[in-house]
Order: structure tokens, then sequence, then C-alpha cells
């Protein structure tokens, strides 16, 4: 495939070394996207047995840290963590982990995405219970009015052909809101296991 790819991109003039990396790493990682997601199954709670809550805490605490997310919220003795929002890691992120799956790479490129993680822990059948909430936000932007087919990168911010900003006016700041849409299931299943493993490895 990705022989084919080049030859393509050869076709339509002189394209160097470097465009050519770049489209056959975002192949690369929409296709890690794909496959890690293949086998994760959409979960939200895992339940884990002879290891106290203050370290299955401290071990969800520090998953969410390494995912690059930023606590909000951490309260030991009701077992409950949150995250303040975090735009979903885009193309070249590739430190990061918070996308997973081909839909949500898409999703997280094509618009502007929050993600927001709860934590609870609870104690369940003789056993500590973790739930995982993931909210996925999108950002609504208010339209501008346009009067020509030039003005279309304006729509929605101050853009033009060549460069696309996310600057706003006054009055569209004020109309912009974070609109909630389906938790990221996925990710809930991502988390779970990242702090599953974090708990074996103790």
């Amino acid at each position: 495939m990705a022989t084919m790819i080049i030859r393509r991109l050869r076709e339509y003039g002189n394209m160097d070394r470097y465009l050519i990396a770049i489209v056959l790493g975002s192949i690369m990682v929409l296709a890690e996207g794909c496959g890690s997601s293949r086998s994760l199954k959409p979960r939200n709670e895992i339940c884990v047995s002879g290891t106290s809550p203050a370290l299955i805490f401290a071990a969800a605490q520090k998953t969410l840290e390494e995912m690059y997310f930023d606590i909000e919220k951490a309260d030991a003795e009701t077992g409950y963590i949150s995250t303040r929002p975090l735009p979903a890691a885009q193309l070249f992120e590739l430190w990061r982990s918070d996308t997973v799956g081909a839909y949500n790479f898409a999703e997280a490129n094509l618009h502007s995405v929050q993600k927001i993680v709860a934590i609870t822990i609870q104690p369940k059948d003789g056993k500590s219970g973790i739930i995982c909430e993931v909210k996925t936000q999108r950002l609504s932007l208010p339209q501008l009015e346009v009067n020509s087919a030039t003005e279309l990168p304006r729509l929605f911010t101050t853009s033009d052909t060549t460069l696309q900003r996310l600057n706003f006016k006054k009055n569209q700041r004020k109309q912009a809101q974070w609109i909630d849409a389906d938790n990221d299931e996925i990710l809930q299943a991502k988390i779970l296991q990242k702090i599953e493993k974090r708990l074996k490895a103790l």
C-alpha cells in the first residue's frame, strides 16, 4: 500500500522525501489506532482484588498523569478522580495515547474535540470496582456571514485561503460552546487496561 501511495505522489510532480514521510507517517498512525482499538472491548468497569484502595487510587492517578491529563480533583477518601478537559491527540502528537481507533483519530483531526475523564473506586462484592467515564465534547461555533465563495474560509473563524486560524470575533466567543457527545468507550477501556497493567506490576 505504501509503495502505491509513493508512486501516485510522484505522478503529481517532484515530491521530496519529507512530504512522503508525512503521508506514510499518517498511514502508520491511523493503522496503529485501528489495530490497538481492535483488541480493546468497550468497558467502563473492572474489579480488582488483593490490592488496597489507596494503591489503586495512586495507580489510577499516575496513569492519567502519564497520559497528559491534568487532574482537577483527586479525593482519596471517596475514591474519586476527575480531570480538566484535554484536547484530543492529533496526527503528529505521537507521544500521546488518548486518541484510540480510526474513528476517534479522524474526529480529532477534523474537529475541535476534548476529553474529560472521571474515575470512581468503590467496594463491590468484596473487591474494589474501578469505574472509568470519558466524556467527549466538540466545539460548536456560530457561523459568520459570507457574501462570496472566496470568503468561505472565514465561515467560522477569521481565516483566509492560505491559513486557518482559530481566532474569534467578540460576539462569536460569547456564543462558542462545548457540546457533549457520546462517551469514548474505547478510551475508557484503554485507561482501565493501563491501570490494570500498572497494578499487576506492583
